[in-house]
């Protein structure tokens, strides 16, 4: 099993993460020793920043249903075998879920519901990321960062050599 502790801190200090990722699973029963949440959300993503402020919780199905996007038209839209493979995913937001579980890795805008209940930033986007290759692209991303650390140092000298305005 991963150790998701230090994955964790790997992401955030990899990519400099202004939150730290949550971690969602989805179980048959309730999960030992967490406490069921409590209370009213707006939508199901609304727990994302719960959880990114530190909460651990389990939810139910029914705590989802105060969202009309996420609870109504991607669930008919699954039902019918209609539901879109896009590479940018927009809304719903938590469409971005059973995507990455179905498909490995995906990207989300996030809808505009998820973006003012999880005080998601103009400058900021979701990857869903199965929990199956977290080490994976963690080695890879040992790769990339460097990599990409030395070609933004060629480009900016490129830049400053050949530009002439």
């Amino acid at each position: 099993m991963p150790d998701y502790r230090t994955l964790e801190q790997f992401f955030c200090e990899a990519l400099n993460l202004k939150s730290p990722p949550v971690a969602i699973s989805f179980l048959d029963q309730a999960p030992a020793g967490i406490e069921k949440f409590e209370g009213s959300e707006p939508s199901g993503c609304s727990f994302w920043r719960l959880a990114g402020e530190g909460r651990v919780f389990y939810t139910v199905p029914s705590d989802h249903y105060n969202c009309p996007v996420g609870s109504l038209l991607e669930e008919a839209a699954l039902s019918a075998g209609l539901g879109a493979n896009l590479p940018l995913l927009a809304r719903p937001t938590c469409m971005a879920i059973p995507a990455a579980i179905a498909q490995g890795v995906v990207t989300s805008a996030g809808c505009i519901g998820n973006r003012v209940y999880a005080n998601l930033g103009d400058d900021e986007l979701y990857s869903a990321i199965p929990g199956s290759v977290l080490q994976s692209i963690a080695d890879a991303l040992r790769t990339v960062l460097p990599a990409n650390s030395a070609l933004a140092r060629y480009h900016q000298g490129r830049r400053e050599q050949l530009s002439t305005a």
